[in-house]
């Protein structure tokens, strides 16, 4: 009784009530109309709304009237619900659905109308908890996934493998870490493959990458460090290398069974803190690795270093790096995070990134040096072939790097997280999206880049972790990942993650909006004369500002930075797309208070064999198994 007393207030029937029965007059002498139908709220409808269904009837007889309700999602063709109210789920809708609400009125003199409402889901929200597979840390304090990582295929069965870090994890040693490797899908972490734990106290084992094929077996090989570790002086760092057969028979490994040991160089570099794989840069039929220490001290406080390895040198015996790197000047921070790039010069190898994201006072600079540089005898931070600057001090654009080609074009783009970035507000972090087209040779801003993605609010570090998905919508360009770990949508700092479809930002093969197709204004008899004028007045107006721009671009122009040929820089859009992250049609929430979901990521490829590519999302203090065991959670694409 209480839902119908909601309607009859909506019902518009504006005339006197009478005394005496009514179900045997119509009391307006009219048919029964459904006039309208309101679904509150009517814009930006995500998968988990609440939704009423409120319609106004006219020439019904109130005392008898009965309506019932059916919520239909038109896309999927299923029912969700029969009352007035609907409570939405991502179970049940997506992101593009349309959801219908129909009413059914009659009544006691047979009376009948029938009205329909639609609305269109906006956004979808993917809340943790609803994952189906998920992984959480064995013990309170683990941290699992403060790093995950894809590997590529290292046991030959096609399929991508992964691995996760508990820094923190403490069994025979008070926070020693671990490192699970998984070549499949299973339940826990009692389903993975190798379970590596460090060697001593407080050493963190932790960070984990591919090292590509070091021994020339066709197999990536896998590399994982400890930052922490003491042998070449307090927090000098560790790095082992274990080949593929080394680790097929799986099980525990002992961490000093590697087939290659590296050691930091300096006390407190911490070496080891960023591992890549980079493969074959030199034609010599093995792979080359780097390994970063951003706080040596070689050229000043945490300038940092980079070490690149060999993987022929290392076969044949040798431990020492083929080229060192130093960073150029105090806090740069040399080595904090790598990126390789497929061949972007022609010549067949591939491309690699090194960054030096700076500090609170210094801007960040991202180095490309091409795979052929390596056969150089001597290579130097001052040879690389572009330089990458960030636009402000203190926003350490650089932190994560991943690169694929976005929009089919046939150049590989470069995706940039600046998780400090403070423009927009407050360390709400920021993404950038460097065309392909735009890598050429000199120095280039990142407030040149081609896309740039900001978060939403204050302090929620976005682009702390990054992702490129395949074409997963079918639309021929690649989607894309970005992480606010600090986020406070669902809870304190829970973290959120965003999937930024691409027909946001590529439109015909172009990084541009799509164009909004505008209504023709609807033509009025009167005060024509007087809109002739203002259009006229106004024509001048822009005539005169158009000429003014003009100059403007002229002598800007003339000041134009010389660093990059002119002839390569025509190429380049010199308008930035930006672009809030609220605009985001599929969001990852997490699901306790700091969480800190997205603190890394990992795109897994097609696990599954559904043609759309998977991903890993972690949440390092997630207190699913304790506090701050951490979770690491898989995300099937087909499912979204």
């Amino acid at each position: 009784m209480g839902h119908l007393m909601v309607f009859l207030l909506l019902l518009g029937c504006a005339e006197e009530e009478k005394s005496g029965p009514q179900f045997d007059v119509d009391p307006v002498n009219r048919p029964m109309e459904v006039d309208r139908i309101v679904i509150v709220p009517n814009s930006e409808i995500t998968s988990d709304s609440f939704l009423q269904c409120l319609p106004t009837i006219s020439g019904a007889d109130l005392a008898t009237l009965q309506i019932s309700y059916q919520w239909n999602n038109l896309t999927q063709e299923t029912v969700l619900g029969e009352e007035y109210s609907l409570q939405l789920t991502t179970a049940k809708v997506r992101a593009g659905d349309v959801v219908e609400c129909r009413i059914f009125a009659v009544d006691a003199m047979d009376d009948q109308a029938e009205g329909a409402e639609e609305i269109v889901v906006a956004k979808s929200n993917w809340y943790m908890g609803d994952m189906e597979r998920s992984w959480s840390g064995e013990r309170t304090g683990d941290l699992l996934g403060a790093q995950i990582a894809s590997l590529g295929d290292f046991n030959g069965d096609s399929y991508t493998d992964f691995v996760f870090s508990a820094p923190k994890y403490s069994s025979t040693h008070i926070e020693s870490g671990a490192v699970y490797l998984f070549t499949g899908i299973g339940e826990g972490l009692e389903s993975a493959h190798i379970k590596i734990e460090g060697e001593k106290i407080k050493e963190q084992l932790s960070n984990a990458s591919f090292s590509g094929d070091i021994d020339g077996d066709g197999l990536n090989d896998l590399l994982f460090s400890s930052v922490n570790n003491d042998d070449a002086g307090i927090d000098a760092g560790k790095v082992y290398l274990y080949f593929a057969e080394t680790i097929f028979s799986g099980g525990q490994l002992d961490p000093l069974a590697a087939d290659k040991i590296l050691l930091g160089a300096q006390p407190g570099e911490l070496f080891g803190s960023t591992l890549l794989g980079l493969g074959d840069m030199n034609d010599d039929g093995h792979s080359e690795f780097v390994v970063g220490a951003p706080n040596n001290d070689e050229n000043g406080y945490e300038s940092g270093r980079v070490a690149l390895y060999s993987g022929r040198h290392l076969k044949e015996g040798s431990n020492e790096p083929r080229f060192v790197f130093h960073g150029s000047g105090a806090q740069d921070h040399l080595g904090y995070s790598f990126g390789s790039m497929k061949d972007v010069d022609g010549d067949g190898r591939p491309e690699m990134w090194i960054t030096a994201v700076g500090g609170m006072s210094t801007q960040a600079k991202i180095y490309l040096f091409y795979g052929v540089q390596l056969n150089q005898l001597d290579l130097f931070l001052t040879d690389a072939s572009m330089v990458l600057v960030s636009e402000s001090p203190g926003d350490f654009a650089g932190h994560v790097l991943e690169s694929a080609d976005v929009n089919m074009d046939g150049f590989a783009e470069l995706l940039i997280g600046a998780p400090y970035h403070s423009d927009y507000q407050y360390q709400a972090g920021a993404a950038y999206l460097l065309s392909g087209r735009q890598i050429a040779q000199g120095e280039l801003s990142l407030s040149e880049a081609a896309v740039k993605f900001n978060g939403e609010y204050a302090d929620d570090r976005a682009g702390s972790s990054v992702g490129l998905l395949q074409d997963r919508t079918g639309d021929g360009a690649s989607e894309v990942l970005i992480a606010s770990p600090g986020a406070s949508e669902a809870q304190m700092r829970s973290g959120k993650v965003y999937l930024m479809d691409s027909e946001i930002f590529v439109h015909e093969g172009d990084f541009a909006r799509p164009p909004v197709e505008e209504e023709s204004p609807e033509s009025t008899d009167s005060g024509g004369a007087e809109s002739d004028t203002a259009e006229s007045g106004s024509e001048s107006e822009n005539t005169e500002d158009n000429t003014q721009e003009e100059r403007t671009q002229e002598d800007s122009g003339a000041q134009q930075d010389d660093s990059i040929p002119q002839d390569e820089r025509s190429s380049q859009d010199s308008s930035q797309l930006e672009i809030n992250l609220g605009e985001a049609s599929i969001r990852f929430l997490g699901q306790q208070a700091y969480d800190q979901l997205g603190t890394d990521m990992a795109v897994l490829g097609d696990i599954d064999n559904d043609g759309i590519e998977d991903f890993l999302l972690a949440a390092p203090s997630s207190n699913t198994n304790g506090s701050d065991a951490g979770t690491v959670y898989l995300i099937l694409g087909g499912s979204l």
